[in-house]
């Protein structure tokens, strides 16, 4: 349940909640605190809804910016900028379809580190040049983002142990 003294964490940082009343929906985040403004504070459905959907605008709002800082990086190689889905995955952070020019990307990879989450998107990202986690791949990540498994490792680390 979202209510007043709960946290959350994103990117990387432990928030704690505030639920207020307010004339107008909205959600503020600051370093260390997000303000939910709902009409109706004692409507629990409404108020994870409100969080629900808020989280899924800014977590996709924020992997597209990760997204247009790392495409150069294939965009050299002829790759279009792929177009960002952000869902709920219970056993990936990512996934991605060459196909679709699409990359899927895990609700709550938003509770990560930056580092964590740029190395995500290179790694879908990647793929597109490079199908299968073979040499070439590892190779081509490796150029480009030479910490790839220390990134890996506090990812699964802090987000599946919840550290």
């Amino acid at each position: 349940h979202i209510r007043s003294g709960s946290s959350t964490r994103i990117l990387g940082r432990q928030l704690i909640i505030h639920v207020e009343s307010a004339k107008q929906k909205r959600i503020v985040k600051n370093d260390n605190k997000l303000f939910l403004y709902t009409t109706n504070p004692d409507d629990q459905l409404e108020i994870n809804k409100q969080f629900k959907n808020w989280w899924q605008r800014s977590s996709k709002e924020y992997f597209n910016e990760i997204v247009d800082e790392l495409h150069p990086i294939i965009q050299k190689h002829g790759i279009e900028k792929p177009r960002v889905m952000v869902k709920k995955m219970t056993t990936l952070w990512g996934s991605c379809s060459k196909k679709t020019g699409r990359i899927n990307l895990n609700y709550y990879l938003y509770k990560a580190s930056v580092p964590c989450i740029q190395y995500v998107i290179l790694h879908e990202m990647t793929h597109f040049l490079h199908p299968h986690h073979n040499k070439d791949f590892y190779d081509f990540l490796t150029i480009y983002m030479p910490d790839w498994q220390e990134r890996k490792k506090k990812l699964d680390y802090e987000i599946v142990l919840g550290v």
